[in-house]
């Protein structure tokens, strides 16, 4: 038995208007707002409830409507649990953001950010809305959550989770996703993370990969890593789930970092990179250069820390400014 209990063991889940008893597994949709034609958006949820009682886990991809990545990780868990094998319950939204979703963007359509207006409130903006109803009938029902992001357009991250490192049990759910990367990251005002911590949620965020496309690393990386986590929480056994078959190694321990910076262009140009995401730098090592279409007027970017390299652009025309590769340090 999980030393970790949901908030009504003898109840019921309540998701939107579903009712979800131990043992049962069940797709919701909520409904979240209304088209210019009238006709309503939902949102939906797939909720595993196990015949035992253990964490209520939130996975939830998608905030930002061309981070994809989250959904292919969902897709390949989803097969390999039942109610039979689990031990509290899994609550998987595949996409939050379905308005962004649809026009492929990152935010909504009036450009608001969803991952900045969490709680949200019951009436105000599309976004706020949403929010509101994230809270209201997921998250407040969990115990703990993975956020699942990819970078923003035009850059790529290397896998990595970001927790609160100061907070033992959001440090030991970081640990056991296994990513080769942990940054301590305090909870940004307005994101899910924030917003879930703030009702007494453990929270981490789960980043891999590009904008817009699925990266197989990222998913990989991702279905190991939610599968730790639950290990870790004691919903499931390894055992049961045949990762023999999977053909998985066991992945090296994690690097963790304390801080991190993005270097950023000194000159507008075009920018040729000289490292790759996941790689060392030591301090004063060569990232790249800046020069115009002919290679002439050249600047040269060098790490000011030694470090790993966590984030880098993929668009090579930049402005002065831009943020270009990001290091991860102690």
């Amino acid at each position: 038995m999980s030393r970790f209990k949901r908030p009504s063991e003898d109840k019921p889940i309540k998701i939107g208007s579903e009712l979800i008893d131990r043992g049962e597994q069940i797709r919701v949709e909520i409904p979240i707002t209304m088209l210019a034609t009238q006709g309503a958006l939902s949102m939906p949820i797939e909720v595993i409830a196990g015949d035992e009682d253990g964490p209520v886990l939130a996975v939830t991809s998608t905030i930002h409507g061309d981070e994809l990545n989250g959904i292919e990780i969902i897709r390949q868990l989803l097969p390999l649990l039942s109610p039979s094998i689990l031990a509290g319950t899994l609550i998987a939204i595949p996409i939050v953001n379905v308005p962004a979703f649809m026009t492929q963007s990152r935010y909504l359509p009036d450009r608001r950010d969803l991952n900045r207006s969490f709680p949200g409130k019951k009436s105000g903006s599309q976004a706020s809305r949403i929010a509101f109803t994230v809270m209201e009938d997921v998250i407040k029902h969990c115990t703990h959550l993975v956020d699942i992001h990819s970078a923003s357009a035009h850059r790529s991250n290397a896998p990595q989770v970001r927790a609160s490192l100061n907070k033992p049990e959001a440090a030991a759910c970081a640990k056991s996703f296994g990513a080769p990367f942990i940054i301590h990251s305090a909870e940004r005002d307005g994101s899910l993370r924030w917003a879930a911590s703030n009702i007494g949620l453990t929270s981490i965020v789960y980043e891999a990969g590009d904008a817009g496309r699925f990266d197989r690393d990222a998913i990989d990386t991702g279905l190991w890593g939610l599968l730790g986590v639950m290990d870790h929480l004691g919903m499931i056994s390894a055992r049961d789930l045949h990762i023999k078959k999977l053909r998985r190694h066991k992945p090296e321990p994690s690097k963790i970092y304390e801080s991190t910076k993005w270097i950023r262009a000194t000159k507008g140009g075009l920018f040729r990179s000289q490292v790759e995401t996941g790689q060392t730098v030591e301090r004063d090592q060569f990232l790249g250069f800046i020069a115009d279409a002919f290679g002439e007027g050249m600047t040269v970017l060098k790490a000011p820390r030694a470090g790993s390299v966590i984030g880098i652009t993929r668009n090579p025309v930049v402005g002065h400014g831009d943020a270009l590769v990001h290091i991860a340090y102690n």
